[in-house]
């Protein structure tokens, strides 16, 4: 007889063990969200997080908190204060041991021209297509080694492309 009873017991600790797990670390949604990194704070006693505010435009009601588990990727993000970002996170059910939700896996600085620098970029990109083999050249060399700048090439001169 106590032998059934502390097996079950067992058990039940080891079911209530991995509910609890799931709600700690099952993501109940997952996305990408862009602006200013405004603040990033390391908190906590024992488990150590990340803590920080992505402003998404003027005033405070357009704000988003999140958290970051990975220290090395807070780390990192740390460095980019101030500066304009896409966050990838999982949003959890609950978030028991945390501040927020929303658990940031992976961030990407994004790149922002000024009015000069965009016109100098294309204005050569205006000047290269004069010359489609040369054009071909540099596409086939950036698709290889830095696809994100071809990306952010076209978005920029997509609209200052001369007509033809």
């Amino acid at each position: 007889m106590k032998r059934k009873i502390i097996l079950t017991l067992f058990f039940l600790c080891a079911l209530s063990l991995l509910v609890i797990w799931g709600i700690l670390t099952y993501p109940y949604s997952s996305g990408a969200r862009s602006g200013r990194l405004v603040k990033l704070s390391q908190k906590g006693w024992v488990l150590k997080t990340y803590e920080g505010t992505l402003g998404l435009g003027s005033g405070d009601d357009l704000t988003w908190d999140f958290s970051v588990r990975d220290s090395k990727l807070g780390a990192e993000m740390s460095k980019s204060i101030g500066e304009r970002v896409t966050l990838k996170y999982k949003e959890l059910i609950a978030p028991i041991i945390y501040e927020t939700k929303y658990n940031v896996t992976s961030f990407q600085v994004d790149l922002v021209l000024t009015p000069e620098a965009r016109s100098v970029l294309c204005r050569f990109i205006n000047v290269l297509r004069k010359y489609p083999d040369l054009t071909q050249q540099i596409r086939t060399i950036l698709e290889r080694d830095d696809a994100d700048m071809l990306k952010t090439i076209r978005q920029q001169c997509q609209s200052t492309a001369p007509e033809r």
